[in-house]
């Protein structure tokens, strides 16, 4: 499996907070996003072959991912035989870009890590930067394999206002997703996108393809994959939802109040 970490963009929701500083290495509880989140992909290893870990950036961020690197292969080298692998298999990528005006997009910066250099052809992680969980990876990967589809993980935000942040979806009883929709004004439900899925090697085409399908002018198309899963729902393609327990936690950072909400959720 290769796991893909979008991270090239440049925060504008959060300010002076991230001036200097990426979402993914804003600290909570005193440590960066970034390492709560390879918390999650070190306990996905104990029972999936992670092959690279590849975390996309922009030049303006990519020194500040290439010290954190530094930092956490220095804290995690001595660890167990699984933390040392895991740690040679991280790369930092920058896409090149240096504003939020030429920025690639996620899916972009998705596309731009599928092709680098060997094309991958492997299932894939998609995981976000900005975000903190508690859900098991591993549960959700067995999940997309047993289903052998698009999986995308699901959270209940609970209410209908909360969900017009997120991607939006319906799913019918087999948990397939029947409606998709990107931060929508008039949610029809509170089951929100993560932002975390698997594609399976077979299904990495609809990315390569959707992505090709737009020109310069139509960028914003590619900018959450939320619109690619809006367009795979409505031409048919089964992706399914892999829905979060009522004891886990999800939050994206995306704003000051989410950080301090998230201060005392992952104390």
């Amino acid at each position: 499996m290769h796991v893909i970490i979008p991270a090239a963009g440049f925060g504008t929701r959060l300010g002076e907070l991230t001036i200097d500083t990426p979402k993914g290495l804003l600290l909570v509880n005193e440590k960066p996003v970034l390492d709560y989140i390879f918390q999650k992909i070190e306990g996905l290893q104990k029972t999936v072959d992670i092959t690279a870990v590849y975390i996309v950036t922009n030049n303006k961020f990519c020194g500040s991912f290439k010290s954190w690197l530094l930092g956490y292969r220095q804290k995690n080298y001595s660890n167990e035989e699984l933390s040392r692998q895991l740690c040679e298999r991280i790369e930092i990528l920058s896409d090149g870009t240096n504003s939020n005006d030429d920025r690639l997009g996620q899916v972009g910066d998705i596309y731009f890590a599928l092709n680098k250099e060997k094309k991958v052809d492997d299932d894939v992680l998609l995981l976000t930067s900005d975000n903190l969980f508690t859900f098991d990876l591993s549960e959700v990967y067995k999940f997309a394999m047993n289903k052998k589809c698009i999986t995308n993980v699901i959270y209940d935000v609970k209410d209908k206002e909360s969900a017009k942040k997120s991607g939006v979806v319906l799913l019918n009883k087999e948990d397939l997703i029947k409606e998709f929709e990107e931060k929508p004004n008039e949610p029809k439900s509170s089951l929100a996108s993560t932002g975390i899925s698997v594609f399976p090697k077979s299904m990495l085409y609809v990315i390569r393809q959707y992505h090709n399908e737009y020109t310069e002018k139509e960028k914003q198309n590619l900018d959450k994959m939320g619109y690619l899963f809006t367009r795979l729902v409505n031409d048919g393609v089964k992706v399914y939802g892999f829905r979060c327990k009522d004891e886990d936690k999800w939050l994206d950072i995306g704003t000051p109040e989410c950080l301090k909400v998230a201060e005392e959720l992952f104390r």
